[in-house]
């Protein structure tokens, strides 16, 4: 990719934090990504060279940013966000790519169905050497008139209603659906996403009429909301009334009924005897 989104708030937002080392890190990792397209390397000083960290100030930024930023695979080390935007920019090429083809297509059959007629037509002014064989013209026919039914009469026929459509399988989050999602619910830019890749695995796995959706952005705003939903109004936990549970929670009440009348008992008792003088108060 020679081109990719920069949204500069969330970068910010994300970024903050970051020393002016680490923050230079990042954008250099990320320019190497989107360039190559593949997940970067997991040995160290691939990565050192690839964005020409030299010190060792800038290669200690290099490691915190591949640990916070990136996840490391078998593959190498990738970042979600960099690849939903490859994704995006890939299903957009193949778009233009249709467009091109069918339009050359179009091009084609309308070329290859005209023929050039080179042959001489003759015309009326068209002189023969013998008069005889000269075929006048061909007066225009007079058309015929007929009958002409007229249309019913009644309202006009409905239009069947649109069944909709599936979730196309290559989906990927427009950048509006996201920023729209982002302001109702201020999320962060890495919610958004995993509710994306929710929102997708959900009526991707979808079979039947159910998953025929004529207007999915309507359906992902009432995704979003519905998510909404489900954290603030989460039931809550019910106690456990098993009977093991009852037995040790009737266990840990007699023993701190225990615990409280010990603590109110005096620590040594020592009875006497009234006849005996020797034991004397000091």
């Amino acid at each position: 990719m020679n081109y990719y989104p920069f949204h500069i708030g969330d970068y910010a937002s994300a970024t903050r934090h970051l020393s002016w080392d680490e923050d230079c890190a990042y954008r250099r990792l990320l320019d190497v990504y989107y360039t190559q397209e593949t997940p970067l390397p997991l040995e160290e000083r691939k990565v050192y060279r690839l964005v020409v960290a030299t010190t060792q100030i800038q290669r200690e930024a290099v490691l915190t940013i591949l640990q916070e930023f990136f996840i490391k695979t078998d593959a190498g080390w990738i970042n979600r966000r960099a690849d939903v935007e490859i994704m995006a920019m890939h299903a957009k090429q193949e778009q233009q790519r249709q467009k091109v083809n069918k339009r050359w297509e179009k091009h084609r059959s309308s070329a290859g169905s005209t023929t050039v007629d080179t042959t001489v037509q003759p015309t009326d002014t068209t002189v023969s050497e013998k008069p005889s064989l000269v075929i006048p013209p061909t007066p225009t026919p007079t058309p015929k008139v007929t009958n002409v039914t007229p249309p019913p009469v009644g309202p006009p026929p409905t239009a069947k209603p649109s069944t909709g459509s599936r979730l196309a399988p290559d989906w990927v989050l427009p950048d509006d659906w996201g920023a729209w999602a982002m302001q109702e619910r201020g999320w962060p830019t890495a919610t958004v996403l995993q509710v994306a890749e929710r929102f997708r695995d959900h009526w991707l796995a979808m079979a039947g009429q159910r998953a025929r959706k004529v207007d999915w952005l309507a359906t992902w705003r009432n995704w979003v909301r519905n998510e909404r939903l489900r954290i603030d109004h989460a039931p809550h936990q019910r106690p456990d009334n098993s009977a093991p549970a009852k037995i040790a929670r009737a266990i840990a009440e007699r023993d701190a009924r225990q615990a409280a009348s010990a603590s109110h008992a005096p620590d040594h008792v020592i009875e006497l005897d009234r006849t005996d003088y020797r034991a004397v108060a000091h």
